[in-house]
């Protein structure tokens, strides 16, 4: 119970991608150790894949939650009873750790002011009404940290946590077992991650790399298993790996479609994860697996899986990181191509082998990238 002894009602905005809601957990783990059982939690997701994610860290930390975002009749009736409560109680606490500047304004409407925190100053009308959050520009700083510190300066805690890794059931990790086949089974399992929503498939290294490395890996150890992770729209980029490596068909699981708990769980058994810096690869330090981040074109020291297993590959080109929406600056993408499937086999192989990837020297976004845009 908080120190006052009234019973509060917290709004988190994560209506942002998988990876983005994924770098929150740690800030609504913290967020849930101040909340008594009065007390109430509304997360706002994006869609379905995101309410699922919510469900599990909910299922985890035994949290009294409504989610509201995942579409269909189940979202109607969450608004309903959204709607309802809001005529007993007013929101006291509105976090949006990102955000677009129509939100604390209908905030603000709706919720009778509540405490606002937000991702930054956003004008006079949004300076007034609520608590800006400003990005550290002196020093490097993860989303994860400055996600922890939009909680701290709602005054709702004074603790942080960093902890990502989440925990799924006995029973979804029998179900993971029955998901890999008699063949997987006991075998070395390699995670790809290719795809990614389309408006972050700028982030995604070429599919006929991955394909490249396919062959790499069973070249090195040839009864292993390639899992294929990733969203039924990626099948094309399966298609590519599976047929550009030219290793077989049978050397390839695919986990596609699946709940975010079952395809976590799977992901656990991986001996490591081959991916950029989106929800995949979030969701491979949440599975606290070695992660190998060809980073293309993002900083990773800002928005990359925030693990101490996660391995970056990086072409250190001028013009990057960069943040635009298109690439019209470039005859091609180049801090995709210049990372080299051999490059990226030879980070495997250590990764595999257990070995530990050396701390990097953490660099800023500076307006030299060419078209910079924060969010």
């Amino acid at each position: 119970m908080h120190k006052d002894g009234n019973i509060k009602t917290v709004i988190i905005m994560a209506h942002q991608g998988a990876g983005d809601l994924l770098m929150m957990m740690p800030m609504l783990k913290a967020l849930n150790a101040e909340l008594s059982a009065n007390d109430s939690l509304f997360i706002v997701v994006k869609g379905r894949f995101e309410a699922s994610i919510a469900s599990q860290l909910a299922w985890q930390c035994k949290m009294r939650t409504v989610i509201i975002g995942d579409g269909g009749i189940k979202r109607a009736v969450l608004m309903l009873r959204f709607v309802v409560r809001r005529m007993f109680s007013r929101v006291d606490f509105f976090i949006a750790p990102l955000l677009y500047n129509r939100i604390p304004n209908v905030a603000f409407v709706l919720s009778l002011r509540p405490k606002i925190s937000v991702a930054r100053p956003i004008g006079l009308l949004g300076n007034i009404v609520t608590n800006p959050v400003a990005w550290h520009t002196e020093q490097p700083e993860h989303q994860v940290q400055f996600y922890n510190r939009c909680l701290v300066e709602t005054g709702l805690t004074a603790k942080v946590d960093f902890d990502v890794t989440i925990d799924t059931s006995a029973k979804i990790a029998e179900e993971a077992d029955r998901l890999l086949d008699a063949n997987a089974k006991g075998k070395l399992l390699v995670a790809f991650g290719p795809g990614a929503t389309p408006r972050q498939m700028k982030k995604c290294w070429p599919a006929k790399y991955f394909a490249e490395l396919a062959r790499l890996v069973m070249s090195e150890y040839p009864t292993a298993k390639i899992v294929l992770f990733g969203a039924p729209q990626d099948e094309y980029l399966f298609e590519i790996i599976r047929v550009g490596s030219d290793i077989g068909s049978d050397k390839f699981l695919t986990v596609s479609g699946q709940s975010f708990a079952l395809g976590l769980s799977v992901m656990k058994k991986c001996a490591c994860m081959v991916s950029g810096t989106t929800g995949l690869g979030h969701m491979a330090a949440a599975a606290n697996i070695p992660i190998i981040v060809p980073c293309v074109p993002t900083n990773p020291d800002e928005s990359g899986p925030y693990s101490d297993k996660a391995w970056i590959i990086s072409a250190d080109l001028v013009c990057s990181p960069c943040y635009r929406d298109d690439f019209v600056m470039c005859n091609e993408f180049e801090c995709m191509t210049l990372i080299a499937p051999a490059a990226v086999f030879a980070q495997l192989k250590r990764a595999i082998s257990g070995d530990r990837p050396v701390q990097r020297d953490k660099k800023r976004v500076t307006t030299r990238a060419i078209g910079y845009k924060r969010f």
